[in-house]
Order: structure tokens, then C-alpha cells, then sequence
């Protein structure tokens, strides 16, 4: 085999590892976002629910989905994944203070847990208030690290 073939093959095996690793990142951006997007959309559902009669039992399968997300959320933001093809709006904040990234998640999981323990109790001024601390932990995220 001639060197310039050599050459060749290892640049060529070197670009495919390359895709190889964007792919995978591609899709754990993705995996992400539907990640988040469970969160959102039983955030959203869970506005209009702490009203007269708030059906208990819808309202703890909400918040436990957002908790099960939550739980997974840092598993979402490798070192490696700050660079991808797919839009994002995560901002490069977040790899550059992944400790306060983490604090915030890990308050988010804090308030969801008053939260439950509101919604076991079937205290619907304490849950309303809960949400709104729990809602409040998702915008102090969102304004520090997240293009809007």
C-alpha cells in the first residue's frame, strides 16, 4: 500500500470517528430536548390544575414525570456535548459553570420534592405555592442558561 493511500485511509477513518461522535451527540441533543419538552408540557398542564377539585392523582403523575426528567437532566449535558449540529438553545454557559448548572438542577429537585409532599398532604394552597417555587427554580436556570 503506497503512503499517500495510508494517509488517505487514516484521515478518511478519522473523519468517519468524527461524524461518528457528532452523530451520537446529535442525537443525545435530541434526547434532550424531549427530555425537556416533558418537563414543559406538564409544567404547562400543571397552571391550570391547583383550582377547586384539583384531581390529586392527575397532579402527582405530572410532577413525578417532571421529576423522573429532572433526575436525568445532568446525564444530558456530557463535557462533550456543547458542540452540535442540531439547534440548541442551551448556552455554552452551562459546560463553563457546570457546577452551578448542577445547584440549580439540584434545587429544581428540592422544590419538586415540596411539591409531592404538598400534593400527598392534598393541600391545595401549599401546592400552589410549591409550584410557584418550583417554577421559579426552572426560570433562574432558563435566564442564566438558555438562549430565549
Amino acid at each position: 500500500m503506497g503512503k499517500r493511500v495510508f494517509i488517505s485511509l487514516i484521515a478518511v477513518a478519522g473523519l468517519t470517528a468524527t461524524s461518528i461522535a457528532l452523530a451520537d451527540i446529535d442525537e443525545l441533543v435530541e434526547a434532550r430536548q424531549d427530555n425537556f419538552k416533558v418537563m414543559g408540557k406538564n409544567s404547562k398542564a400543571l397552571r391550570r390544575m391547583f383550582g377547586s377539585n384539583p384531581d390529586w392523582q392527575e397532579i402527582a403523575e405530572r410532577v413525578d414525570k417532571i421529576q423522573q426528567a429532572n433526575h436525568k437532566l445532568l446525564d444530558f449535558f456530557p463535557p462533550d456535548s456543547a458542540e452540535t449540529f442540531v439547534a440548541t438553545e442551551a448556552k455554552a454557559e452551562i459546560w463553563d459553570d457546570f457546577d452551578d448548572f448542577s445547584a440549580k438542577q439540584k434545587t429544581l429537585a428540592t422544590r419538586l420534592d415540596s411539591l409531592t409532599q404538598a400534593i400527598a398532604a392534598k393541600d391545595a394552597k401549599g401546592s400552589a405555592k410549591a409550584f410557584r417555587q418550583v417554577g421559579k427554580a426552572c426560570k433562574a436556570c432558563h435566564d442564566k442558561y438558555r438562549e430565549e
